[in-house]
């Protein structure tokens, strides 16, 4: 039977036109180009997981500073809010040790000496993560993919620590910065609800430029204050005494700071100065040492700075404070305080905003001075209301309680109102 097709290359030599296999050279150029593609690859790669003069921001956890103090469920008819949470009023006990409250959590704010009252709701105060410097160094990698990720932020190294602290050097001061904040706050707080809290303040330094230099000097004890225009001396036993005359004193003017200076009283003339945000200082720096009228302690592991004041004050000002401060709103914030109140601007907000909306937000207290950057940034759910001092954030707080928020002072408010003025 005849094969109508055959296989036309089987048994026969390949005809002249067609081409045959071609063997592959390899020239100089060929391994010049190889070489030099996996040099770059090389090189790319070391680059990428090499360390950065760069530091790289996300936001970081957010804290209810009324954790543990939540109501027990109530039994039958009875109320929830009645009555004491777990140990209250109580001085037994160790001080300070994180207790378990009601559902199992440990409590931040830890008081005795006095009646406390469980607390519904959360003020969750907002915190920044941040890589980068010595100890905690980032690749270029990482820095690549933070610039590109609209919830990471990228700065130079300086921006975000001091260059000349090594790593220990830098956790110690941000833990220090986290006690000097408690202890502003358990002031501030006490002094919000009329505690007296009598104080002993010596005089550390001057800052620089300021009326005070070479006026004051280390050690001097502070007595008393007068005025401008006055003729008394308010006799200054507390930080509030100091605080008072200054509030009613402008920037630049007079005052007459008394001090015990080497068991004799001097009265020390000083020209007051503008600190920066509109209140009137003395340009001094103190060491108060506080007597308490009762315990606080504040338990709170792996975070440091001083912008957690405010929040902190507010929520030892609900625990000392019978019903719900929040009405069992969802509010964060952040901010630093003074001994007197007054709440300062901080680092990283529109971040921190990131982390409260994540946390179930839908409030947000954040310092005045923080307000052109914060309505560029506002994400979606939030309202983030403008405050300036302890007592303005406590009336905000009842203020969403009440769901009366029509008159706060929020940031895109206040940007407008200073872009028209």
């Amino acid at each position: 039977m005849t094969d109508l097709f055959p296989h036309a290359d089987e048994g026969r030599a390949p005809a002249d036109h067609e081409e045959r296999p071609r063997k592959m050279v390899v020239t100089a150029r060929f391994v010049t180009m190889l070489v030099s593609g996996l040099a770059t690859f090389a090189l790319l790669a070391t680059m990428l997981v090499l360390p950065v003069p760069y530091a790289v921001q996300g936001p970081g956890p957010t804290f209810n500073t009324l954790a543990g103090h939540e109501p027990e469920q109530a039994d039958d008819d009875e109320s929830s809010e009645t009555g004491a949470s777990p140990g209250s009023g109580s001085s037994d006990g160790d001080v300070g040790e994180p207790v378990e409250g009601a559902d199992g959590e440990l409590r931040l704010i830890t008081i005795s000496g006095s009646q406390v009252y469980p607390a519904a709701g959360e003020l969750r105060l907002t915190t920044v993560v941040t890589a980068g410097g010595p100890g905690y160094p980032v690749r270029a990698g990482n820095v690549i993919l933070a610039y590109w990720d609209r919830e990471q932020a990228v700065q130079p190294v300086e921006a975000a620590f001091d260059p000349s602290l090594t790593r220990e050097e830098r956790d110690e001061l941000s833990a220090q910065q986290m006690i000097t904040s408690q202890e502003h706050a358990t002031v501030a707080a006490l002094t919000e609800l009329g505690y007296e809290v009598p104080a002993v303040m010596h005089i550390v330094d001057a800052a620089p430029g300021t009326g005070a230099e070479g006026v004051v000097q280390e050690g001097d004890l502070i007595t008393g204050i007068r005025g401008t225009g006055s003729e008394d001396v308010t006799d200054v036993t507390t930080y509030a005494d100091l605080a008072e005359v200054l509030q009613a004193t402008a920037a630049g003017e007079e005052v007459t700071l008394v001090v015990e200076r080497d068991g004799q009283e001097e009265p020390l003339p000083i020209i007051t100065t503008d600190d920066g945000l509109g209140n009137t200082q003395l340009g001094i720096f103190l060491q108060a040492d506080f007597d308490m009228p009762i315990e606080v302690e504040i338990a709170i592991e792996n975070v440091g700075g001083p912008s957690a004041g405010v929040m902190f004050a507010l929520g030892i000002i609900d625990v000392l404070t019978p019903g719900n401060l929040t009405g069992g709103n969802n509010i964060a914030g952040t901010g630093t305080i003074s001994l007197d109140g007054r709440v300062g601007p901080i680092g990283g907000v529109d971040l921190k905003m990131i982390g409260a909306v994540e946390d179930g937000a839908e409030y947000f207290l954040a310092p005045t001075a923080n307000c052109p950057e914060v309505v560029e940034n506002i994400p979606d759910g939030l309202e983030v209301v403008a405050v300036d001092h302890l007592s303005q954030a406590r009336v905000a707080v009842e203020a969403i309680a009440d769901g009366d928020t029509g008159d706060l002072p929020e940031c895109p408010a206040v940007v407008d109102e200073v872009q028209v003025d």
